[in-house]
């Protein structure tokens, strides 16, 4: 009797750039990818130790060694290192999964800022797709640059640019912190190319996803959907907290520190719903003793149980162990200058507390310090009255219209479903030709 045969399927390579944020919603929509009937492998090229198994559900992961150098590099110097190494090592990554999985790779789906990887796919003679991380209403800000219709530095104090729609006027310090006027040969010189230099190919791609969805800016959307078409898929976070199609789907899965959820759930559940503030500073901020000091008290004196980067904190510690301790945890290597700048989070601050209504912004003084008193102020606005309620309102309208977006019929859901179908098309006309 002949061996029953495995049914093959179209097969993906995702490969997100090697950051927390970056791989988070890669992880997610190659998961949502799989749950379409796609074989997805994600890799990961990193030097730093990935805690993880090698497959999360039903997708595959692979970490190349990207290698480790001596002394300190520059930006550019590793950004071009990176590139030599994923440029010369991902066809033979291709070529082994092809003879290992027996479901040939069929497309190559990258983050949006590596958007050379299309050029190997080309080679290859597989799909290019990419997937865009940031809010639609920044790619809107590095596009319009990279298609010169947005001077670099801005020339007046009050922007107001026509070419930026569903984004009221802004004000300089609305803008990504690279196009903020810095110097043309700073670092930040360098990190405003690479931003923009996500659009380099932005018309060649087979596909452009973005980790959006459409209610939440529709106008952005729609606008840079004129330009070529673009297909929403977020939001990309865990199925648990959306739609629950997903089974299992609790956590990402993947990460490049060290998790600690179990003691936290249980402190967490330990306090009243909506009592505890999470204070989060992203994966690579590097913040100076004198912000860190004006944060920890203002933090202290709102009276508030407060996480500090998934450390749990209580009112009873002092904002000098809160200084020393776990601000500074984790923060004292050696970053590059430009994991100083805070990127694309001033246009997001700006939707947050005056598009979608969901947050308030610190203001920082003179000397661009955020003081105690700010942090405080802010914090009780958001905990405590009318203003509180109103974001909480807000919060619950939009995580609706969210899960509406990535349910079963939903807009992200049938852009997701619609890619997986024509991968599937295509795998299956490519195989019946050479049978």
């Amino acid at each position: 009797m002949e061996k029953q045969q495995k049914k093959s399927k179209s097969h993906v390579l995702a490969i997100p750039v090697p950051a927390q944020g970056h791989i988070n919603p890669m992880m997610q929509f190659s998961k949502r990818l799989a749950s379409k009937g796609i074989q997805v492998t994600v890799v990961i090229f990193s030097n730093m130790v990935l805690r993880h198994s090698r497959r999360l559900g039903s997708v595959q992961v692979v970490t190349v060694d990207f290698g480790s150098y001596e002394g300190k590099l520059s930006s550019d110097d590793y950004s071009k290192q990176f590139r030599a190494t994923v440029t010369r090592k991902l066809p033979e990554l291709v070529a082994e999964l092809n003879n290992s999985s027996g479901n040939p790779i069929s497309c190559l789906l990258y983050d949006s800022h590596m958007p050379w990887v299309l050029d190997t796919a080309r080679q290859l003679g597989l799909i290019g797709a990419s997937l865009f991380t940031q809010s639609c209403a920044v790619d809107n800000v590095y596009y319009n640059i990279h298609e010169m219709q947005l001077k670099v530095p801005p020339e007046k104090l009050l922007v107001t640019v026509s070419r930026l729609p569903a984004l009221s006027a802004l004000d300089i310090t609305d803008l990504p912190s690279f196009v903020q006027g810095m110097d043309s040969e700073s670092e930040y010189s360098f990190l405003l190319n690479h931003v923009v230099g996500q659009f380099s190919n932005f018309r060649e791609a087979d596909w452009i996803f973005v980790n959006t969805f459409n209610t939440l800016e529709e106008e952005a959307v729609n606008w840079l959907a004129s330009q070529r078409s673009i297909k929403p898929i977020g939001p990309m976070i865990p199925s648990f907290y959306l739609d629950k199609q997903l089974e299992d789907d609790k956590e990402y899965g993947l990460s490049l520190f060290e998790p600690n959820p179990d003691g936290c759930i249980e402190w967490l559940d330990s306090k009243e719903t909506g009592s505890v503030v999470y204070v989060s500073f992203g994966s690579l901020v590097a913040l100076g003793d004198e912000q860190m000091a004006e944060i920890a008290w203002g933090l202290k004196r709102s009276g508030c149980c407060f996480f500090v980067g998934g450390q749990r904190i209580g009112k009873e510690k002092t904002s000098m162990q809160l200084c020393g301790g776990v601000i500074r945890e984790g923060f004292d290597r050696e970053l590059e200058p430009a994991a100083r700048c805070s990127g694309s989070q001033p246009t997001n601050a700006k939707c947050i507390a005056d598009v979608w209504q969901v947050g308030v912004r610190v203001k920082a003084n003179e000397k661009g310090i955020v003081t105690k008193e700010e942090v405080e102020g802010c914090i009780r606005e958001v905990m405590e009255g009318e203003r509180g309620n109103a974001i909480r309102r807000n919060s619950a309208k939009w995580m609706k219209l969210a899960k509406t977006a990535v349910d079963e019929g939903g807009s992200s859901d049938k852009n997701i479903t619609e890619f997986a179908a024509e991968l599937a098309g295509k795998f299956h006309e490519t195989k019946d030709s050479k049978v």
